[in-house]
């Protein structure tokens, strides 16, 4: 199971035809996850401006309803979980409500540490994560985790300046960008 299958498990066919998502960590913006839920029938709409949300809403979802018409929708907002009661109450009262955040997909982890990586990392991290069965880690433990699962980077192992050169070669070869805690944690380790 991937981290987008474990995410829409509450979304699937056949669920209630107005999902309202509360995703702070922009889970539902990487492209797969749209290209899953297009293709599951829903329509994917991201809440940013009340006005032109309700505009939207109104000229081509509400009609299909009256109608008796199916129009399955995804209301995203990108906001903590309090932000989903800045949706028009008619469809906050209609819709069910769905609270998405890394902390909830790999809850083992530091989240601020996975919060920080970028979206392209989460299929690698989530890989490794599921085959881990250790107890809570803590910062300083989750970014070790990520840098050697994600990065192939085991901190502990470089030992000499020939092991930083070619740590620091390989990395800039593969043109890998970390956030910048994990520099700052790889340079702390080092002069340690």
């Amino acid at each position: 199971m991937s981290w987008r299958e474990r995410v829409l498990q509450g979304i699937q066919p056949g669920a209630p035809d107005l999902i309202l998502i509360a995703d702070p960590d922009g889970l539902m913006a990487e492209e797969d996850m749209l290209s899953t839920l297009e293709s599951m029938g829903f329509d994917i709409l991201f809440f940013g401006d009340p006005i032109a949300f309700r505009y939207v809403y109104e000229s081509k979802y509400r009609p299909r309803r009256y109608r008796g018409e199916t129009a399955p929708l995804v209301v995203v907002v990108q906001d903590d979980r309090q932000e989903l009661r800045r949706l028009p109450f008619d469809v906050w009262v209609q819709g069910r409500k769905v609270f998405l955040s890394l902390a909830d997909i790999f809850p083992r982890l530091s989240y601020p540490v996975v919060a920080s990586l970028e979206k392209r990392w989460m299929d690698k991290l989530y890989e490794s994560y599921e085959a881990y069965s250790g107890p809570h880690l803590g910062e300083r433990a989750t970014k070790d985790f990520v840098l050697e699962h994600v990065f192939g980077i085991a901190v502990d192992l470089i030992q000499s300046p020939v092991d930083l050169m070619k740590t620091l070669l390989s990395r800039h070869c593969r043109s890998v960008t970390f956030p910048k805690a994990l520099d700052d944690h790889v340079v702390a380790s080092l002069r340690n």
